[in-house]
């Protein structure tokens, strides 16, 4: 079940390359919401540009290694320096799925 919290953004600790999994963060990200295997946030990478992007599916969090699925919703896993933006965000995908729950056309 998809979970949202507030406010959660932090960066990259160390890089990421294409085929990780875990996500190293510099800072906790609160994502006590993450309670069943079954949950997940949404999370995006982003450039300092807001040029590239990557979301990822977080399914757990352990201080600050994220476990992630990689390029969803049409994005591509891409390599990513350390103190790239992580942030909880609000996207497409989101918005489908909810309107897609409640009966929306």
């Amino acid at each position: 079940m998809e979970r949202f919290a507030n406010f959660q953004a932090t960066t990259l600790a160390q890089p990421a390359v294409l085929g990780d999994l875990i996500l190293y963060t510099a800072d906790r990200l609160e994502l006590s919401t993450l309670a069943d295997q079954r949950d997940f946030v949404r999370l995006v990478l982003t450039d300092a540009g807001e040029t590239l992007h990557e979301v990822v599916f977080c399914t757990a969090a352990n201080d600050t290694a994220l476990t992630v699925q990689r390029g969803m919703e049409d994005t591509a896993a891409l390599d990513w320096p350390a103190g790239t933006k992580v942030e909880h965000r609000i996207t497409a995908g989101a918005m489908t799925a909810l309107w897609d729950a409640i009966g929306g056309n």
